[in-house]
């Protein structure tokens, strides 16, 4: 594992881990799209900026254009609009487990499509990774099931997100993080604020200052830092890898939800996080040399 990655990834599951919480805390006083555009908008001046200051090539290739639309539009615009309206249907802690069943689309895509094979390592990992998560749905199971818009609309919002990560993975930008980021950022927002528009009334006067810092925080932390992180590590390691180290964040987000929203975790909560700690190690752990 890169160093770089080993830095990246704790603090990726940290910030993105108890913002599921902050989302719907976010959530209480703005529209979802309203939320969302002001966000993605806000984050792509950011890497904008980032990428002057750091003085990189803006211009990309018609190459990398044939690329940016489609990512744009999966990672950024299906991902956030989806997983958004689910976070608003139900718990904020069930919204992340089932955001994070995008390994399991990221990586059927990978062998389906790039014919990337899976080492029995990595198959123990994803399973117990998943295993973890069902615990979770088990526990929610009659909850989820009257809500099954919310549902879908988190699962639809994985698939893409992964389908999304393996493109990015596999094609091959020239551009620099931050310039590739902020073009990403800057095509999936469109249809996004063009909703926005049409179908929200824009109107603040109602928003108190939790509602406010959520949004401070999902156009900063949540939107620049952990962005820009999540597309570092998919461009170092192999997809599989970096999708199951990821799924700490859903455990951090329902424990995160627990304290901040009162959204009580108990024996399934406590077993799940086993459950992760034994994949992720599974798979980032290396084996003794002989």
């Amino acid at each position: 594992m890169p160093r770089e990655v080993l830095v990246l990834l704790p603090l990726l599951t940290v910030f993105w881990g108890v913002n599921w919480p902050i989302m719907k805390i976010g959530l209480e006083d703005f529209d979802v799209l309203t939320f969302r555009a002001i966000n993605v908008s806000a984050s792509a001046l950011g890497f904008l900026l980032i990428a002057l200051l750091n003085k990189r090539n803006l211009v990309p290739t018609v190459r990398d254009l044939k690329g940016l639309v489609p990512a744009g539009l999966l990672n950024i615009t299906g991902w956030n609009l989806f997983i958004l309206w689910g976070v608003n249907e139900m718990a904020s802690g069930r919204a992340a487990i089932l955001g994070y069943t995008m390994p399991v689309w990221a990586s059927l895509i990978t062998v389906i499509v790039v014919k990337e094979r899976l080492t029995p390592r990595q198959i123990l990992g994803l399973a117990a990774g998943l295993a973890a998560m069902l615990l979770l749905l088990v526990q929610d199971f009659r909850m989820i099931g009257q809500n099954p818009l919310g549902t879908a609309s988190c699962i639809l919002a994985a698939s893409l997100w992964g389908a999304g990560t393996v493109f990015i993975r596999h094609y091959g930008f020239t551009l620099a993080t931050s310039a590739t980021t902020a073009w990403l950022q800057g095509i999936g927002v469109l249809p996004i604020i063009v909703l926005a528009l049409w179908l929200d009334d824009w109107d603040f006067s109602g928003v108190g200052w939790p509602a406010g810092l959520a949004l401070l925080y999902n156009c900063t932390i949540a939107g620049v830092f952990c962005y820009y992180a999540w597309y570092r590590i998919a461009g170092q390691v192999p997809v599989v890898i970096s999708t199951v180290s990821t799924l700490f964040i859903p455990v951090l987000g329902v424990c995160s939800g627990a304290v901040f929203l009162n959204e009580s975790p108990g024996l399934y909560e406590f077993s799940s996080l086993l459950l992760v700690i034994v994949a992720v190690g599974t798979v980032l752990l290396r084996r003794p040399a002989p």
